[in-house]
């Protein structure tokens, strides 16, 4: 007995003697997360105020906090929904994505405060064959594609746009070095200060409940 006592006290004197201490010079700080530009504070007292209400709107999207109900429409070539989003009874967000052809896809989100718009973000993704064959997965040769895309920031106040943003750039199949989207620089843009020609479509869903095709067909 005294010698299994022996034992585990030699093991435990053992243990407690191997301890390493935490070299701190090794320790790394954790990755910091890049804030979305659509949030982040930018000293302009009237952006930031939006901004931080989009960041609200958002936020309760993502957790499925907003009543939802759709606008469909088909226009010829043209195939789309609008997304109502309402809170406590009131529109607060809606969303908007049609098909232009084949070949190109357009989205709208509208954010309003107090039913009037405040926001609108607007993006056009557009693809065609550029580049050499290159073979995929299967051992099919396929064309190269390029896609462009180009993304819209209106800031609204009392019915006037006061800040106009846009950047585009592209994306090659065949390419491995391009751009990082979010490292595309916004570009500022001059307004007369009237609202985004496709805020009309949201206005229709909201108080008609559908939307006229003729609305297409007006000049942009």
């Amino acid at each position: 007995m005294r010698y299994f006592s022996l034992l585990v006290f030699t093991l435990l004197l053992g243990c407690s003697g191997n301890d390493t201490p935490v070299d701190t010079n090794t320790i790394t700080e954790p990755t910091p997360v890049a804030i979305p530009l659509d949030r982040q504070e930018s000293g302009d007292a009237s952006i930031d105020a939006i901004r931080t209400e989009y960041g609200r709107i958002e936020d309760q999207f993502e957790k499925r906090m907003l009543q939802q109900r759709n606008v469909d429409y088909h226009c010829d070539e043209l195939d789309g929904i609008i997304q109502l989003h309402t809170e406590n009874g009131k529109i607060v967000l809606a969303l908007n994505q049609y098909k232009d052809g084949t070949q190109q896809t357009t989205t709208d989100r509208w954010y309003f405060k107090d039913e009037q718009l405040i926001f609108q973000l607007s993006e056009t993704n557009s693809w065609q064959l550029d580049g050499p064959m290159m073979q995929d997965s299967n051992g099919n040769m396929i064309p190269g594609v390029k896609n462009t895309t180009a993304q819209y920031r209106y800031y609204v106040k009392d019915g006037t746009v006061f800040k106009f943003l846009k950047k585009k750039y592209d994306h090659y199949t065949h390419k491995v070095d391009n751009v990082n989207p979010d490292a595309v620089p916004m570009e500022e843009m001059t307004t007369n200060g009237e609202l985004p020609f496709r805020f009309g479509l949201a206005k229709q869903a909201i108080e008609d409940g559908e939307v006229a095709c003729d609305f297409f067909t007006s000049i942009e």
